[in-house]
């Protein structure tokens, strides 16, 4: 069967019909491989109703186009010890169509798995999770942790408004239309939202459908953590919290955010104010989970944060929550949510292109960082706040049913104010902390071993930044510098910066040359093109930060950190794209901002900064291989003379919204190009988001390797299908079929076939793996 999309392309779904028991494996695979390259999927028959079934799904997954927008988040990891579990994590939010700032979000569990020689995205069932049509999660999907709601009974206008034209085409009537499986891709069905909804009790034979949940918080006095409650907030008394000056009590504030139905306005007919509200997890938009593997005896725990306030633990088997946080800087934030524009559009939040409402609120939105030593016994995540506010947190969770504060560090304030020592300067916390055991230069003064630390970004000036005009001037940018902290204590070792930086929002990339193990330099990038290496030295005294590359480009901003390849001790690629992510929606064409995508070898011998954009003065380094590559036709190799070389993006205004990744001589990222100037303007619920592109290119030379065996001669660039922002292609070797695997997720498909911004795929070496024997000798005996 055969369908032509919009795109348009011809996507080919397969069904596999046969008597049971009778199937060709060989010929199947065919047919698995034929969908998969074909961009549909492939499902087995083996009676006439089970084909009349097959062919309904088809036809619904054509029909069903998903028009939620959804930031999806990938854990997989080589960092990260999860990644030898074959567990894939998918973060959902969806705005809400009338503006109003209580959005719905939710956590859900899948898996990959083989079909044919390709590997997918499967659901609990090991069934192919993604539509082909949409891009986005399929229909009949059910992901991990979701299970039948067999009370409800289709009278709630809720659920009814929701989930009526969610069931047909995985062919469930009647009251089961209204269940939480299939979830497919409605954000608030199934997954940890659903848990949380029934009771938070997956043991438990009934749903008792009331809050759960163990809140912690920590005191307005400080201290250790306590239970989230009116009292231990404040909230008994208060009035008018913060910037919302809605002049109502703030009592029965905290059960709301706890998850009651305290305002009875979410589903119609009910009286009891302490059951669970359908929105009791909010969206998650920017936050990637973090999954920690305990050991055989506790399993996996992921951290992740919300924009209900929450950062959440969550236990990775059932899909229960285990504990949940809500810091004190978030309490004037919190009743906006609550009151949800009833009393005051102004509340209301402000889209772009809108001119009224307020911009939306942030609370744990950013990435985590992790500490965990080989014995398990200290295991510290370092939460950050993005758009959330200033402030980096420190738990311990080595027990992951009790977490420990241990320490914050940044401003309480989103104006730079209640500042921790030494970080007065530090912007919205963006940059993930990346921790690690050994830094060049940082010991125990008595034991003389190396002591835990954190480098991270110093932040996101949204006051620079936010601005319409591109490269707008920022005399004291908050944001510019580096910090390198105490992993264990919070202490503030030194903070890196030099003239000119401008805020650094994205994540530290670190090296560890010299000796296995010990970092010794670390690369970071602004939002004004620079990249920057740290050098650190046996004496803290001498580490040093120095621009080593910069773009002479208007506009031109890095708020992803370089991929790295390193080739010798002195020798290090860079791959980084320029972009402004957080203007998605609007075009940067009217600034002519050119982005482009830069490849620079960097020589850690030099310390001399080079610019990236010239291709022409006599101390070029550069190569423009937009067209071809005129200027090296052998491309840049370790033994180049020259160091680098970048393509423009094909469209002004088209902007990198990824970081990139180096894996078998190729190197992917993708973009998104915003709805043109000249077309009205989108609100971000619509189906609109733009073009979203990825990119897979040749590392050394930019010649495209999409739709071929090797590594030259395709397509550099393909269509994501739905649009939208993709996710941060991540790889990582996961067990699949009882065999490790190198699989990479997010990024465009190799194969040319259809892609989904959550799809995997396959990673192999582009040379031949067949061996031939260059010499032999023979000690002459027989």
């Amino acid at each position: 069967f055969m369908y032509t999309n919009k795109n348009p392309q011809i996507q080919t779904y397969v069904i596999d019909a046969a008597s049971p028991g009778n199937s060709d494996l060989a010929y199947t695979q065919i047919l698995q491989d034929t969908a998969t390259q074909g961009g549909g999927n492939w499902q087995y028959a083996g009676s006439q109703q089970q084909i009349a079934d097959a062919l309904l799904k088809i036809f619904a997954q054509i029909q069903a186009v998903n028009t939620n927008f959804a930031s999806v988040s990938l854990p997989v990891n080589t960092t990260n010890r999860a990644q030898n579990k074959n567990q894939v994590f998918i973060p959902q939010f969806r705005p809400d169509p009338n503006a109003r700032p209580r959005w719905y979000g939710n956590l859900k569990e899948y898996q990959l798995a083989l079909q044919g020689s390709s590997v997918v995205l499967a659901d609990s069932a090991g069934l192919p999770a993604i539509n082909p049509a949409s891009g986005f999660i399929t229909e009949c999907a059910s992901s991990f942790w979701t299970t039948p709601s067999v009370n409800y009974t289709g009278t709630d206008a809720y659920w009814k408004n929701v989930y009526s034209s969610a069931g047909g085409g995985c062919l469930l009537t009647g009251t089961d239309r209204f269940s939480d499986t299939p979830d497919g891709p409605i954000v608030e069905r199934g997954g940890v939202a659903e848990v949380l909804r029934k009771g938070n009790d997956v043991a438990a034979a009934t749903p008792s459908w009331k809050v759960n949940r163990k809140i912690y918080t920590q005191p307005l006095t400080g201290g250790a953590l306590a239970d989230f409650t009116d009292t231990s907030a404040g909230f008994a008394t208060a009035t008018g919290l913060g910037t919302n000056s809605i002049p109502t009590s703030l009592t029965g504030l905290a059960n709301f955010i706890r998850g009651q139905d305290v305002n009875l306005d979410e589903m119609a007919g009910r009286t009891d104010s302490t059951l669970t509200r359908p929105s009791i997890h909010g969206d998650s938009i920017h936050s990637r989970p973090v999954p920690i593997d305990y050991g055989p005896a506790v399993g996996v725990t992921v951290y992740y944060g919300s924009n209900d306030g929450m950062l959440r633990a969550v236990d990775a088997a059932t899909g229960q929550e285990r504990w949940a946080f809500v810091a004190p800087e978030f309490y004037p934030r919190l009743k906006r949510i609550k009151e949800n524009a009833a009393a005051d559009s102004s509340q209301l939040v402000r889209y772009p292109g809108a001119s009224a409402g307020t911009p939306k609120d942030y609370f744990f939105d950013g990435s985590f960082g992790l500490y965990q030593n080989a014995a398990n016994t200290s295991i510290w995540i370092y939460p950050t706040m993005r758009r959330g506010g200033q402030m980096i947190y420190a738990l311990d969770v080595s027990n992951p049913a009790t977490p420990v504060f241990k320490w914050k560090a940044g401003c309480t304030g989103t104006a730079s104010t209640g500042c921790t020592s030494g970080f007065d300067g530090i912007g919205q916390t963006w940059s993930t902390p990346s921790a690690m055991a050994s830094l060049l230069g940082y010991k125990d003064a008595t034991t003389g071993k190396y002591k835990p630390v954190l480098i991270v970004g110093g932040g996101y000036d949204n006051v620079c930044e936010d601005q319409d005009v591109v490269g707008p001037a920022c005399t004291a940018p908050k944001g510019a510098a580096v910090y390198v902290i105490d992993a264990d204590t919070g202490a503030l070792i030194k903070a890196l910066t030099m003239p000119g930086m401008r805020s650094v929002a994205a994540d530290p990339a670190l090296v560890s040359l010299a000796t296995p193990g010990v970092v010794d330099h670390a690369y970071a990038v602004d939002t004004a093109g620079s990249i920057y290496r740290i050098d650190f030295d046996a004496t803290i005294a001498n580490w040093k930060i120095q621009r080593i590359a910069s773009t002479s480009g208007s506009g031109r901003k890095f708020l992803y950190p370089p991929a790295l390849l390193s080739t010798s001790q002195t020798q290090i690629y860079l791959a980084i794209g320029s972009g402004d992510r957080e203007h998605p929606l609007k075009s940067n064409a009217a600034n002519s901002v050119q982005n482009r995508f830069y490849v620079y070898k960097d020589d850690l011998t030099k310390s001399a900064s080079i610019n990236l954009d010239d291709t022409a003065s006599a101390s070029a380094v550069m190569c423009n291989f937009t067209l071809t590559d005129t200027c090296s036709p052998q491309g840049i190799y370790p033994n180049s003379l020259k160091s680098g070389w970048f393509i423009d993006l094909p469209t002004v205004g088209e902007q990198t919204v990824t970081s990139a990744v180096i894996v078998s001589g190729m190197v992917t990222f993708s973009t998104n190009q915003p709805t043109p100037a000249s077309s009205a303007p989108k609100a971000a619920c619509t189906p609109d988001l733009g073009v979203a592109t990825g990119y897979f290119l040749n590392l050394f030379n930019a010649s495209g390797v999409i739709g071929v065996a090797g590594s030259s001669g395709g397509l550099r660039s393909a269509i994501f299908t739905g649009g939208g922002l993709p996710p941060s292609p991540v790889f990582a070797t996961i067990p699949i079929a009882g065999k490790p695997r190198t699989v990479l997720i997010g990024a465009i498909q190799r194969s040319g076939g259809a892609s989904s911004p959550v799809a995997p795929q396959l990673v192999k070496p582009t040379i031949s793996q067949r061996r031939k024997s260059v010499y032999w000798k023979s000690s002459g005996v027989n």
